[in-house]
């Protein structure tokens, strides 16, 4: 009967532990269910060619402690297994959406998915890189405090197979630079410091800006969130959610490693 009551006392202390332990922001929606309700958010993954590294990608975002996103895929003709990888992937989730098309390019994909997307904001995540589980949790939660925002951005980090943060750009260092809240006009004349998927932005602000140079052949998102700059949209320093993998030999996120505060302006 002691031995009882001692297992479970310490399995009080244990749940009592991990209860308050967790964000604010979760406990808040683990109690007004928000998983549940339309897509707060479109998540856009171009692919071609990706049927290697796709399903980690879809994975990461089904992973994801905030329900409420859709994810549609343009397959971009791709001549692999991709197509297989997507159907099966269809199937277990109605949140999936695909659409295929005839290759066009990496930034004909992404505008093809902003005109098919259904959600107030955007986020393009390549077929190659993940998203750490609390990834959207701590964006919204960050522009919950800054409504007048119309882009949050985080940091990023490359992770090779065997868990290893690369320090080359785009290391966290770079990718998380106050002064392109301060001035992101200026910050984004000089250098794009941001990694594609580590970007949040309105669908309309996206719209404003004219989506991506389908003519350029590289530097298409740094010329994109410039132009969105121009607009006059608010960019929002985020916080640090775990890390968002890059493109490596093989991509790796891990989660809560990493985490930093908000620093309104």
């Amino acid at each position: 009967m002691i031995l009882l009551r001692a297992l479970r006392k310490r399995q009080w202390r244990r749940l009592r532990y991990l209860v308050l332990s967790l964000p604010w922001w979760r406990l808040i929606r683990l109690a007004s269910g928000r998983g549940h309700g339309p897509p707060m958010i479109t998540i856009i993954i171009p692919v071609r060619n990706g049927a290697a590294t796709l399903a980690e990608t879809l994975k990461s975002v089904r992973a994801q402690s905030l329900g409420r996103w859709e994810v549609v895929i343009v397959d971009d003709g791709s001549t692999d297994a991709t197509p297989h990888v997507i159907s099966e992937w269809l199937k277990r989730d109605p949140r999936f959406r695909a659409i295929r098309q005839d290759s066009q390019g990496v930034s004909s994909a992404r505008n093809r998915g902003v005109l098919e997307s259904r959600s107030p904001w955007i986020l393009f995540l390549d077929a190659d890189d993940w998203l750490s589980a609390d990834f959207l949790d701590c964006m919204f939660a960050a522009l919950t405090s800054q409504p007048d925002a119309s882009v949050a951005y985080c940091g990023s980090n490359r992770i090779l197979s065997d868990g290893t943060a690369l320090a080359e750009t785009p290391g966290m260092d770079m990718t998380y630079p106050e002064e392109l809240q301060d001035d992101p006009v200026r910050a984004l004349s000089l250098s794009c410091p941001l990694a594609i998927h580590s970007i949040i932005a309105r669908r309309q602000t996206v719209l404003d800006a004219g989506l991506f140079d389908e003519s350029l052949k590289t530097s298409e998102d740094w010329d994109l969130w410039l132009r969105v700059a121009r607009v006059g949209a608010r960019f929002l320093r985020g916080w640090i959610c775990g890390w968002i993998a890059g493109k490596c030999m093989r991509s790796w996120a891990r989660t809560g490693v990493v985490r930093a505060r908000l620093e309104p302006s």
